[in-house]
């Protein structure tokens, strides 16, 4: 393999707590097959853990077992371990995000491998009206505007699909929990809109997809779970049933990709994400 080649793998969405035998088990029938892809490097976009949102203890478990590979790994949070976006119930709060950092070290990641530079979102916070989402805005604008600099292509990585179907689409009350805010969409799409942005990578639907956005001129994948959940909405496109994970093969300025499928039971349910606001 070329120099400028290497191997990325994509986990979303494993719902983790190696207290439980059955999720040991789980565990090594994905370890083994990523270990099988030979990656030059991991991410990990959301819900690496099962429910750390209430128990944070077992985030330094989750972080452990990606020492298990030979290669380094980036983690960006979900709402199974932070919490929901704003809005919705058990809502994403600072306490548990500094959990998270504490544990992880940060709820965002930059990586530059050769021409290409991988940029970590926590979508969690996005529509929250933290102060750490705007701190994010401007980190990311800086990590644009370095990587155009140094003629690199870009990646973004998050837990949250910025749209399900159109990029210009309506929240609806049974979209409201899958995507951010029209607000946050919008802030996003307008930075993704760079020439230098080809790649687009998110978790969180428990369902696969693939998708060539030619307004920003990037693909953009939604990454099955590795739980063995599979979850269907009626907003979600048909055919996305699968439980595995992405492969990448990037080089200088191209890439390919494949989804792997995991030997795990799929267990498929009905979510009726339909929005039912709070009275509190």
């Amino acid at each position: 393999m070329p120099e400028s080649d290497f191997i990325l793998v994509q986990l979303s969405d494993t719902h983790l707590d190696l207290r439980k035998p059955e999720h040991r088990d789980r565990w090594h029938i994905i370890r083994e097959a990523v270990r099988a892809q030979k990656p030059d490097l991991i991410l990990v976009s959301g819900d690496i853990s099962d429910d750390g949102m209430f128990d944070s203890s077992i985030f330094h478990a989750n972080l452990e077992m990606l020492g298990e590979f030979d290669c380094p790994s980036y983690v960006v949070p979900g709402n199974h371990d932070i919490g929901n976006k704003i809005g919705v119930d058990d809502p994403v709060n600072m306490p548990i995000i500094e959990q998270w950092i504490n544990a992880f070290g940060n709820d965002r990641f930059a990586v530059e491998r050769d021409r290409w530079r991988f940029i970590g979102l926590n979508s969690q916070i996005l529509g929250s009206g933290f102060p750490r989402e705007d701190q994010q805005f401007a980190w990311l604008d800086q990590q644009l505007d370095a990587a155009d600099a140094a003629q690199q292509n870009v990646v973004l990585c998050q837990h949250m699909p910025i749209y399900l179907n159109e990029r210009d689409e309506n929240v609806t009350s049974q979209s409201h929990y899958w995507i951010p805010s029209p607000e946050s969409r919008d802030a996003l799409l307008a930075r993704a809109d760079r020439p230098s942005v080809k790649l687009i990578m998110t978790g969180h639907v428990h369902w696969y997809r693939q998708t060539y956005d030619a307004h920003h001129n990037a693909t953009c994948i939604w990454c099955p779970s590795s739980s063995g959940l599979v979850v269907t909405d009626d907003p979600f496109p048909p055919n996305g049933e699968s439980v595995g994970f992405m492969t990448y093969h990037f080089s200088d300025s191209t890439f390919t990709y494949q989804k792997i499928e995991l030997a795990l039971e799929k267990q498929l349910i009905h979510f009726d994400a339909t929005y039912k606001p709070r009275n509190d």
